[in-house]
């Protein structure tokens, strides 16, 4: 059926298509603005849309639209402004494409006006700004080299302990693309095992990379968007470093030394590293730093930063009115736990392809704040390894859950908190209008933090001033260091609240509660009196003009009763009376009627009408001097955006660790009572301890089934590996999750779900949960399986936790009892290494009968009147039965099928490896075979190499299948 569309014809098709055409070679998600209509999708984008979410389809062709398909017509879908929303996240964040908008020009040709992706989204936060609610979103230029003297060019090492000729060089250049541009050298295995992790701390999301089989894979696996560079890169390495260091300190800085030297104290006053990588690259050698720079340079044109500070190479600025551009930091990975966002996902920490689904971090996020918010999830990304850091948070948590006389200390800190303008987006917009020298609608922001500061922030410091009835000393010492930190803040914040005061009328509309709507907006500012001369000037005529309203109002009202003064936009002000008046109203002959309507009379005089003209002149003129200064009073108050940063940073810190309070109370919400246990405070050691958790719960079963129902369990690494079995779906995956868990909860500073947690710090946290095939690159299960595993076991580090589900499956039970004993047998000889591993042979732990590192645990049930009742408890000992078949049958499978299965395994010998005399290191094997793997997915080896050394793996642990 044919549409009825004005918007349509055949010149704007035309010009469609054209554009089309033209930027077919472009990958990205394509948005076109057509003023008269609203925002277009068009061609194979709305066939990708209509995959992910309901949209409305149409058929486009020369002047008509239909709503049903017809030959040779496009398909268009249409989006109004309430619904651009959406369309932007899901192009963003669900189908993780580019995004580019294309707006009609007065000439009927389209332009691109805005650019965005995953990594780089800050082009679209006008139209969506939901985006700046999410977690920062940073762009990474990445770069392998296999072949580099990592002695001579590391400027950060991983801790993988892993030999220098079995390590590579990774070099990652990263920014925000709005404050911070950092980079670093950082030495990896073969397998890239810790740069896995070094994307999650950093929160990349989309990356830029020189084609390589095994970083590919790796970014696959963890989720991120990523773009192949071509081979210029490589031959772009012959370059003069000492323009390519000129260019390179042009972007990131306005032009002159002074400026740069400005940033370097900037970068210092926000305990950044301050140190420029790609000083004293030479002209002879391709060395490490040579390669930074390169890709230093491959990051500014993949991010286009060019743009940003065009306006600093002409500037005129004197350089001490210089405002730095990017901070420029390395980043430091020692101070934090190493795990992937694939670790996180599995672990159930974070869940980044579904926002309703129950994780620990929707469980913890009770921030009141969107600074909050982003900053809890920084930190369950990065959890600490500072033993001191980790009981200073601790301590404030274990304070927060004190009671005052208005209730718990951490609702009072939350209460107060509810009104906390957003510091960092404030300090963000002052950077960028300050460079960008242009209006900006920052005054309302500016004000909000200084009614903040004045009305809350006293408040919150007298909370933590208040330590007399705290339980220990370090308690107290830490609030005393908080409430210092609050102070000192507060000190500095002095000079910007004198400057508000300085520019700004204190009485404007915007600060007062009770406001006179008849003659102000509420969201009216006004400068301060004394500023300047012309807008004091302004001011004192709109103020006359005002009192001359009121007058003139109140001289008529004394005569007609029931009159109102209002303001209409078109007309001014003008009087309306009920039509009872109409008789006192029409006798007037100074008088002029509007409007004479059945139930009211609306009417104005000369002087009135004078006077409201005078004062509309006067209002505009005024806001329109003031917008022409606005860019110099922000640049006034951009040297704060520092101090902002800091205390936006402190305040969010608070409200994570006040959040942390009230989850560790035990509920989770006023209205919800599912969790009223409360959680434990954990006691934190140094590496080498022993992790001890007793009736430890898994927070999120508990916030879906109830603290009651959750069964707890003690775990006790007094053996340092755990070998888990029991029958399926007898809660040993929740298990696992449990135990990673606490450790997350522990080390970012909470409190965890146990009755007593005793918890050494861990280093590395790796997670294999749920592991299935990988089709898209030719992995089966088990082949999935082993280039998992050997991720995890390239990346032991001194402290690790390795939590494995179902270890061996997806081979034979031969072959999958080998390889899961040369991975036990690995991980007993790394020092401090803790591993809960669950598998399903039971003929693995009886393996280990006898050593003390490894211990045998499994999951109780029992079989009630024929039935299996799964009780989620663990104890020691190995399983006798793995109850396949009671399972089976209470799931419904036929009987005689169960029977027919139980004749079987009588008939069928009985394997046993308890006596298994293992003459080979199967280490190695697994080695070797997950080496050839990484070889194939390289290129280096063809299929048929690739199975000829799968086989041979096979033969090496062919006996271990014919034990007894």
């Amino acid at each position: 059926m044919e549409m009825e569309q004005q918007w349509a014809s055949s010149a704007l098709y035309g010009e469609l298509m054209e554009t089309l055409q033209d930027t077919s070679h472009l990958s990205s998600f394509k948005l076109f603005l057509v003023p008269s209509a609203g925002y277009l999708v068009i061609g194979d984008d709305v066939n990708t849309l209509r995959g992910i979410m309901h949209v409305t389809v149409h058929y486009w062709k020369g002047d008509n639209i239909c709503d049903t398909e017809i030959p040779e017509a496009t398909a268009v879908s249409i989006f109004g402004e309430a619904e651009i929303e959406k369309l932007v996240r899901t192009v963003l964040c669900s189908l993780k494409r580019g995004l580019d908008l294309f707006e009609e020009k007065d000439d009927g040709h389209f332009v691109r006006t805005r650019s965005g992706s995953p990594g780089n989204p800050y082009g679209f936060y006008e139209l969506c700004p939901s985006l700046a609610s999410t977690d920062t979103a940073v762009f990474a230029f990445i770069y392998v080299d296999h072949l580099s003297d990592i002695s001579s060019n590391t400027v950060g090492g991983s801790r993988s302990g892993v030999a220098s000729s079995e390590s590579v060089n990774v070099y990652i250049v990263h920014t925000d693309c709005q404050t911070t541009i950092g980079g670093c050298i950082l030495t990896d295995t073969p397998q890239l095992s810790n740069l896995s992790a070094q994307l999650c701390q950093l929160s990349i999301r989309e990356a830029a990379i020189v084609e390589d089989a095994a970083l590919e894979g790796v970014l696959v696996e963890q989720g991120l968007v990523y773009s192949t560079a071509t081979e210029t890169f490589k031959r772009s390495l012959e370059f003069d470093p000492d323009a390519a260091s000129a260019r390179i300190k042009r972007l990131l800085l306005l032009e002159s030394q002074d400026a740069y030297a400005s940033l370097l104290a900037q970068s210092r006053s926000a305990n950044l590293v301050t140190r420029i990588p790609f000083s004293g690259a030479k002209h002879t050698a391709v060395s490490g730093t040579q390669v930074l720079v390169t890709c230093f340079l491959s990051l500014l044109e993949n991010v286009n930063l060019e743009s940003i500070t065009e306006h600093s190479q002409n500037s005129t600025d004197a350089p001490s009115t210089c405002i730095g551009t990017f901070l420029f930091e390395v980043p430091a990975f020692s101070s934090t736990m190493l795990y992937t966002m694939a670790d996180m996902s599995s672990l159930k920490i974070v869940d980044y392809q579904s926002s309703t689904r129950k994780t620990l971090y929707s469980i913890l996020n009770k921030t009141v704040t969107q600074q909050g918010a982003l900053q809890l999830l920084r930190w369950l990304r990065a959890p600490l390894t500072s033993l001191t850091t980790i009981s200073y948070r601790h301590d404030i948590v274990q304070y927060l859950l004190g009671e005052q006389m208005s209730g718990p200390l951490h609702s009072s800190v939350r209460r107060l908190l509810r009104s906390c303008p957003p510091f960092s987006k404030t300090a963000f917009l002052l950077r960028a209008y300050a460079r960008a020298r242009q209006s900006s609608t920052a005054f309302s922001q500016l004000l909000d933090i200084y009614v903040f500061m004045r009305d809350t922030y006293d408040l919150i410091i007298d909370i933590f001033c208040g330590v007399n009835d705290v339980d220990s000393n370090s308690t107290e010492t830490s609030v005393i260091a908080l409430a210092t930190k609050l102070q000192d803040l507060q000190m500095e914040a002095l000079d910007f609240s004198q400057l508000i005061e300085r520019t700004f009328d204190l009485e404007s509309p915007y600060l007062l509660r009770n406001v006179d709507t008849l003659f102000a907006d509420p969201g009216e500012i006004y400068l301060s009196p004394g500023y300047n001369e012309d807008l004091d000037i302004l001011r004192k005529d709109l103020d006359t003009n005002n009192a001359s309203i009121q007058s003139d109002y109140l001289d008529i009202s004394e005569n007609i009763k029931g009159c109102r003064l209002i303001f209409i936009p078109s007309q001014g002000y003008v009087i309306r009376a009920p039509k009872s008046s109409y008789a006192r109203v029409s006798s007037r002959t100074d008088i002029v009627i509007l409007e004479n309507k059945a139930s009211y009379v609306k009417f104005t005089t000369e002087r009135l009408k004078n006077y409201s003209l005078q004062r509309m002149d006067a209002y505009n003129a005024y806001f329109s001097l003031q917008k022409e200064m606005e860019p110099e009073i922000i640049r006034n108050f951009a040297p704060f955006s520092q101090l902002l940063d800091r205390l936006g940073a402190l305040l969010s810190e608070i409200d994570c660790l006040a959040s942390f309070s009230y989850v560790s109370a035990g509920t989770l919400g006023e209205t919800d009572n599912t969790m009223v246990w409360k959680w434990t405070r954990p006691r934190v050691s140094e590496t080498g301890g022993l992790l001890r958790l007793v009736e430890c719960k898994n927070p999120v079963l508990m916030s879906t089934i109830g603290a009651q129902s959750t069964v707890g369990n003690t775990i006790d690494f007094t053996s340092r590996i755990l070998l888990l079995t029991g029958p399926n779906a007898g809660g040993k995956t929740t298990l696992l999750r449990s135990i990673g868990h606490c450790i997350v909860l522990a080390q970012i500073g909470c409190f965890v779900p146990c009755e007593v947690a005793d918890i050494p710090i861990q280093k590395r946290l790796s997670v294999r949960l749920g592991t299935g095939d990988c089709l898209s690159k030719g992995y089966s299960t088990f082949m999935y399986e082993m280039v998992s595993m050997s991720h995890i076991l390239s990346s032991l580090a001194d402290a690790s936790l390795v939590l494995v589900d179902e270890l061996g499956r997806g081979t034979s039970t031969a072959e999958g009892f080998g390889i899961s004993r040369g991975i036990v047998e690995t991980l007993t000889q790394q020092p401090n290494c803790l591993a809960l591993l669950s598998t399903h042979i039971v003929e693995l732990p009886a393996s280990f009968a006898g050593v003390s590192t490894v211990k045998p645990v499994h999951m109780l049930s029992k079989m009630v009147n024929n039935q299996l009742r799964l009780l989620y408890r663990m104890n020691d000992g190995i399983i006798e039965s793995t109850y396949g078949l009671d399972i089976a049958s209470s799931m419904g499978i036929p009987q005689d099928i169960l029977d027919d299965a139980r004749s079987i395994i009588n008939l069928t010998p009985k394997h046993t490896f308890r006596e298994c005399v293992v003459d080979k290191d199967y280490t190695s094997v697994l080695m070797e075979l997950t080496g050839s793997l990484v070889s194939y997915q390289k290129g280096i080896l063809t299929k048929e190499q690739l199975k000829a050394a799968h086989n041979r793996a096979l033969e090496e642990l062919h006996t271990v299948g014919q034990a007894n």
